[in-house]
């Protein structure tokens, strides 16, 4: 790849997307919504002219993807979660498969196939991390336990999501998987899962732990993302999706006395490889796939609210919260995942899904 080539990529990247991202917060819009609008400007449908190397712009959103997974690790500490953990844990296993169920069933009404409608259902299970954030540091009547209630769900959502990916991997690639495939699949994740957690429990923080006493913390940061990049590859290389590993890393990582201080660290590196990613998703749609696909996105908007609220409201009510805190928390996470462009956009790569369906999904945000 030609080296002046990455720089003028680059440039041409984070200026307009720096732009928009400024125009968007002008309104009180996300930045995300900024990226996307970049990207499509930056696309072939608009301005051909003004291209940039397609190489560049997946290798690096590869790496936001698991940067993003890494911090949201870092964010989950299982001894923090101990209290409110079991709560959270219901309320998202109440709400995540009924969200999928709906999509499916959704799909299959919209005339879609099998794989389409699992990928719909997948789509609309999660929840925007970073919007939810944004909206609890502007919103008055949620205190600070609440608040730190609904962004726990949305970081269970997006665990929840990786794992939903990883078992339809075989669909991305024209497989239906039969039961007995399936059910090894989910026992090899549950293994590699709990081997890891084991594992990253007793070494990992340790190790961590030596290197941050006796070293600066930028080796710590340098040791900290090698082994994130390691066990994405571990992840890869038994067939799961690398998002897994970075995620389980995070978290083995979380657990030692410098886990926050990395999350302080990875967060800004974490944005920017992110901001190409949420360039590169708007790259590939044009603004006539988006008006030709209204309806669709639409549709699915309407379907995701109503469902979110109905699903998180009961779980919630189900842990013995109050009706009225059941609902506040369910119309505070009624803002679809960036996981869900994560989804789309593996299932628009494997040609599973068409140009169409990926850009209802831009749609709703």
């Amino acid at each position: 790849m030609d080296e002046f080539r990455i720089v003028i990529d680059m440039a041409i990247l984070l200026l307009i997307a720096g732009v928009f991202a400024v125009v968007f917060a002008k309104i009180r819009m996300p930045p995300i919504l900024g990226y996307i609008t970049a990207g499509i400007i930056i696309g072939p449908s608009m301005f051909p002219e003004v291209w940039v190397e397609g190489s560049t712009v997946s290798l690096l959103s590869s790496l936001g993807i698991v940067l993003l997974l890494f911090y949201i690790g870092l964010e989950t500490d299982i001894t923090k979660l101990r209290a409110t953990g079991s709560k959270i844990l219901i309320i998202v296993l109440i709400q995540m498969p009924v969200m999928v169920a709906v999509g499916y069933i959704l799909g299959i009404l919209l005339g879609m196939d099998f794989v389409q409608s699992i990928f719909l259902g997948a789509i609309i299970s999660g929840t925007s991390t970073a919007v939810v954030v944004g909206v609890l540091k502007t919103a008055k009547h949620i205190d600070a336990d609440m608040a730190k209630l609904i962004v726990t769900i949305t970081i269970f959502e997006d665990v929840g999501q990786v794992l939903i990916l990883t078992m339809a991997a075989p669909l991305l690639a024209g497989d239906t998987p039969a039961l007995g495939s399936t059910a090894t699949m989910i026992v090899g994740l549950i293994l590699f899962i709990g081997m890891s957690v084991v594992f990253g429990m007793t070494l990992v923080p340790r190790l961590i732990n030596w290197i941050g006493k006796r070293y600066s913390p930028e080796i710590v940061l340098i040791v900290a993302v090698g082994l994130c990049f390691a066990m994405a590859a571990v992840s890869a290389s038994i067939g799961l999706d690398v998002a897994i590993g970075a995620f389980l890393m995070g978290m083995m990582i979380a657990i030692s006395k410098f886990g926050h201080k990395l999350m302080q660290k990875v967060e800004p590196v974490k944005e920017l490889f992110m901001a190409v990613f949420f360039i590169s998703i708007g790259m590939q749609v044009s603004p006539g796939l988006i008006v030709d696909n209204l309806g669709l996105a639409i549709i699915m908007a309407v379907v995701f609210i109503a469902a979110k609220v109905v699903t998180i409201s009961l779980g919630s009510y189900l842990v013995n919260m109050t009706a009225r805190d059941s609902l506040l928390v369910a119309t505070s996470l009624l803002a679809m995942g960036e996981f869900a462009f994560i989804i789309a956009k593996a299932a628009l790569d494997a040609g599973v899904v068409t140009d169409g369906f990926y850009a209802a999904v831009i749609g709703p945000h």
